[in-house]
């Protein structure tokens, strides 16, 4: 196996094993509805981030060095998003966002497509990490940052997985603590939304 790849593997392991907000959403969906829901939700995340994979694979993300407007507008909307979510995920007397299951996971999934669509950042880190690992004599070029971004996509995937699982089981197994456990992903989107606000803003 190439030793480039093989860093690159080693680099997405660790990108994708730190905790962000789609990792915090899945979890959060875990523990509040359910581990199928969590699963749901780990496919729903990295949809979000299939999306600028396929920006960057045909070179469209560089619109957002040409518009700079367009990734600050797209990067305020993250903010707004995870303040509304934050709201939606504060505990309720009746437990929660929705009153039907289907319904439930209907629109957990859509927030969690949402959660990497309106996350800029991601398109334009594909555009610095993938050529580090590419050489630009691969041809055809754009299928090599398919299949890269592809596989950074199904990393994730199966890492928010294993989070969404562990969540779950340990809700179950801590279940004294649950109550608790529901006000933390809310307090968490607040506060990430307001390190964003400071990067925007300040």
């Amino acid at each position: 196996m190439d030793l480039n790849f093989c860093f690159f593997l080693m680099t997405v392991l660790v990108i994708n094993l730190t905790p962000g907000p789609a990792m915090l959403f899945v979890i959060q969906e875990s523990i509040h509805s359910g581990v199928k829901s969590g699963i749901q939700s780990a496919l729903a995340v990295e949809i979000g981030v299939f999306f600028y994979v396929i920006l960057t694979s045909f070179g469209l993300v560089v619109i957002f060095n040409h518009v700079p407007i367009l990734y600050k507008v797209i990067e305020t909307l993250g903010v707004l998003y995870l303040l509304y979510l934050a709201f939606l995920s504060w505990p309720r007397k009746k437990g929660g966002i929705n009153t039907t299951h289907q319904h439930q996971h209907r629109k957990s999934f859509i927030y969690g497509v949402f959660i990497n669509l309106l996350n800029p950042k991601i398109g334009l880190f594909f555009l610095s990490l993938l050529p580090q690992f590419i050489s630009p004599t691969a041809q055809p070029l754009w299928l090599y940052f398919l299949c890269y971004g592809l596989i950074f996509n199904f990393s994730g995937f199966m890492i928010n997985i294993f989070a969404a699982l562990s969540a779950n089981y340990l809700k179950n197994k801590n279940s004294h603590y649950g109550q608790w456990i529901h006000y933390i992903s809310p307090l968490i989107f607040i506060c990430i939304a307001f390190i964003a606000i400071t990067r925007l803003f300040i």
